[in-house]
This record gives structure tokens, C-alpha cells and sequence, in this order.
């Protein structure tokens, strides 16, 4: 007999307002307060720690808005270890705990591009060379077998919730470990945002749809190969203007 946290008619229900309110508080924020979320200073200013914390939480929203839609084929399997909204919870925050880490990098990252001139006011590259790079970098890895192994390793993660209940002492965890693997899957597309400026909202639905269609589509290899090429082909143009 399946394990049942609530009732069958009230699970899905309050699992779903979890899901789809992390990505609305998210979306929300970026597109009602951008401009709180930036630094206006210039490279010969330097940063105070309040720009520090306003930089990690706009790569926080970020992630809210572009990464927890990524668990949606783990809410649409209906496995029954997340059908409990108290599960829901945990194993999101896991995921986002982990995503954290990569916030903190990504604020240095901005940081140490911002101190060199390498970006504008809006976090937009301003180096061909940087631009390009970044576009290169995530083509070529899109095209890996780096990048297969990574996502497969994601699919795995989503088997195994599927196939075995989780403990409620576990589910953070879980979710840390799945947040994990993800980073190491997704990282090189989620730079490509200093290319389009960070909080540029049509970059991040565009790169949100890629990142969520490679887990769901069901011929990942040639999916990852078009998207490299897409990548690859914005790096050479970018050299080319």
C-alpha cells in the first residue's frame, strides 16, 4: 500500500501553491524591482557590503525564477515521497540551499568582472572577448559528454524519488544532492547571463524553457546538440558585429 501523508484530493493542491509560488515570488520580484536588485556603482567606486547582499539576491530570485520551474517533471511524476506539502517544502529548500553556493560564486564572479570594467551598469558584458567566451564555453559544453553524464545523473536523481519513498528526515537532503547535480548540469548556461545582462527577462525565459525542455524531451542527446550549436552560433556572431 502507497504511503499517504493527506488526503488524496488535498495534496496535490498545496504542493502545487508551493511549487508555483516559489516561481511567481520569483518572477514578481525581478519584474516589480529590478532596478533594487542592481549596482549602480561604477568599477572606481567598489562595492560596500549592502551591494554584496543586494547582488546575492538578485542571483537568489534568480534562481527561484529559473530553476525550481526545472523540478517540474519531478512534481509531474506524482511521486508519493513529494506529494506531502510538508516534503514539497523540504525538498525545494534542499534545492535551493544548494543553488546558494552557486550564488555566492556568481556574486564574486560579478563581482571581480564589475572591478575590471568587464560589465556595464545593467551586469551586461562590454567584452567581446568575455561574451564570446561565455557563449563558447556553454556551446561546447552543451556538446560534451560532460553534459549528457550530468543530465543523466539529474534523471537518475528523479528515478529514484520516483521508485523510493523518502524519509521526512531525508528530503532536504535529497534535495541538496538533486541541486547539486543540476548545478553541474546547468552552470555554463546560467553565465551566459552576464551576455544578456543579468535580470534581462527575456534571456531568462528563454534559457528557463531550455533548461527545463532538456530534462523532459525524450531525445536529450540531439536537444543538447542544437542548443550547443544555438550557443555556438551567438558566440560567432557576437565576434562578427
Amino acid at each position: 500500500m502507497k504511503p499517504t501523508y493527506f488526503p488524496h484530493d488535498f495534496k496535490p493542491t498545496l504542493s502545487k501553491l508551493i511549487f508555483v509560488g516559489l516561481i511567481v515570488l520569483g518572477w514578481a520580484i525581478i519584474i516589480a524591482h529590478p532596478v533594487q536588485l542592481m549596482i549602480h556603482h561604477t568599477p572606481e567606486m567598489g562595492w560596500v557590503p549592502m551591494d554584496f547582499a543586494k547582488a546575492l539576491a538578485m542571483w537568489g530570485v534568480m534562481v527561484l525564477a529559473m530553476m525550481v520551474p526545472t523540478l517540474l517533471p519531478l512534481y509531474k511524476s506524482g511521486a508519493d515521497s513529494l506529494l506531502a506539502p510538508n516534503r514539497t517544502a523540504g525538498f525545494i529548500l534542499g534545492y535551493v540551499l544548494a543553488w546558494v553556493g552557486f550564488c555566492v560564486a556568481a556574486t564574486a564572479l560579478q563581482y571581480g568582472l564589475r572591478s575590471n570594467a568587464l560589465l556595464n551598469m545593467h551586469d551586461m558584458s562590454v567584452s567581446v572577448w568575455l561574451s564570446a567566451g561565455l557563449l563558447f564555453a556553454a556551446g561546447l559544453y552543451q556538446l560534451s559528454s560532460a553534459k549528457l553524464v550530468r543530465l543523466e545523473a539529474c534523471r537518475l536523481s528523479l528515478k529514484r524519488i520516483k521508485k523510493a519513498p523518502v524519509r521526512g528526515d531525508q528530503i532536504i537532503g535529497r534535495g541538496l544532492v538533486y541541486g547539486v547535480d543540476c548545478i553541474k548540469c546547468c552552470w555554463p548556461m546560467m553565465l551566459t547571463m552576464f551576455v544578456f545582462g543579468l535580470m534581462n527577462l527575456t534571456a531568462m525565459a528563454a534559457l528557463t524553457v531550455i533548461m527545463v525542455a532538456e530534462k523532459t524531451v525524450p531525445r536529450t542527446n540531439l536537444f543538447t546538440k542544437i542548443t550547443g550549436g544555438l550557443f555556438i552560433a551567438a558566440g560567432i556572431f557576437v565576434f562578427a558585429i
